[in-house]
């Protein structure tokens, strides 16, 4: 006759079931520190893939279209006779934008400290 293993429920002593309970609340520990990690690089993998998407629509947008969004040094200047402020770009000296002169620009011009260098 042949003899086999098989894996049958034991009686523990006192001591096997507290080292039993010791061992769990170390593995519980362990166990929720490695998922608050994976939770961690998964958000991390997120952001990143979310900032990696975001470069690559604007790359092919440029692309496509032959425009990209760029920083440009703009200025904002008086139109005296409609008493607008414009906004120019300084690169192409392009007008991008008119508004109404606010009361305080307005005092200011008539004070003639409106223009700055």
């Amino acid at each position: 006759m042949s003899s086999k293993i098989q894996r049958l429920p034991c009686k523990l002593s006192e001591y096997d079931k507290a080292q039993r309970a010791k061992l769990a609340t170390q593995l519980i520990a362990e166990y929720r520190s490695k998922e608050d990690a994976q939770k961690l690089a998964a958000k991390e993998a997120n952001l990143e893939l979310k900032t990696l998407r975001s470069t690559l629509e604007e790359a092919a947008r440029a692309s496509r279209e032959g425009i990209e969004t760029r920083d440009v040094e703009t200025r904002e200047q008086p139109v005296f006779e409609s008493w607008e402020m414009e906004t120019v770009r300084l690169d192409t000296m392009e007008v991008i934008d008119r508004r109404p002169m606010t009361k305080e620009e307005h005092a200011r011009y008539r004070q003639g400290t409106l223009i700055e260098n």
